[in-house]
């Protein structure tokens, strides 16, 4: 069982496939939690960013790469030409709630790892200083109060930068709606089963969609600009 927060299981995980396959085709980045209780926000937002985002320690020392930027970076060298990475996001990446400073941060486009890793910093940060408020609810410094949300604002960015970095493939992000698996039923009786949700994954990791690459994509549509 691969664990992507794990190094040596990455690494085994990375070997396995060059020695069976030699390469891969399609890479797709579905890891994710949604920790909705208000009980521990300032805990629940550092839980998120690392899962949804951020690495491990290792060796003592602060990584500084991403779980999905771990998964894209060990298995990018085994993609085919023209090989394919879908990373599954959500909505919630809007940026419609952020301050203009911090939309432009995210949307830089000569953006790189370190500033990406730095917008989730100045986003712990915050958390942090926010101990007595920490109900999640309040926006503070153009911020939404949501990590989740912040989390996939993350890997919406990654995606642009992986694509900018790597023009022979074709590496999109993607939100499948509000899907009837175990994270979606906190929020409710969601209308999308699962198999309605793998759709768009799949048509980005398999169909034709004309070699557009570093986007957002939701649900069936096109490509968000």
């Amino acid at each position: 069982m691969l664990d992507i927060t794990d190094d040596s299981s990455v690494e085994a995980f990375t070997k396995l496939l060059q020695d069976e396959h030699r390469a891969i085709d399609v890479l797709i980045n579905n890891a994710s939690v949604f920790l909705n209780s208000q009980t521990n926000a300032v805990n629940n937002a550092k839980i998120t960013l690392e899962t949804n985002y951020w690495g491990t320690l290792r060796n003592g020392f602060p990584r500084l790469m991403t779980i999905i930027g771990q998964m894209c970076r060990a298995l990018i060298p085994l993609l085919k030409k023209g090989g394919r990475i879908v990373n599954v996001s959500s909505k919630a990446s809007s940026l419609k709630s952020y301050s203009g400073e911090i939309q432009q941060r995210f949307r830089d486009p000569n953006m790189s790892l370190h500033s990406i890793e730095q917008l989730l910093r100045d986003f712990q940060i915050l958390r942090n200083t926010l101990k007595s408020s920490a109900n999640g609810t309040e926006y503070h410094d153009g911020w939404t109060p949501q990590a989740y949300s912040v989390s996939k604002a993350a890997i919406n960015a990654l995606t642009f930068l992986l694509a900018r970095e790597h023009p022979e493939l074709v590496i999109n992000a993607c939100c499948p709606g509000w899907v009837a698996t175990d994270m979606g039923n906190i929020l409710g009786s969601p209308p999308k089963s699962t198999g309605d949700g793998a759709k768009i994954p799949i048509r980005l990791g398999f169909e034709d969609i004309g070699g557009v690459s570093g986007r957002f994509w939701y649900e069936k549509h096109d490509p968000y600009p």
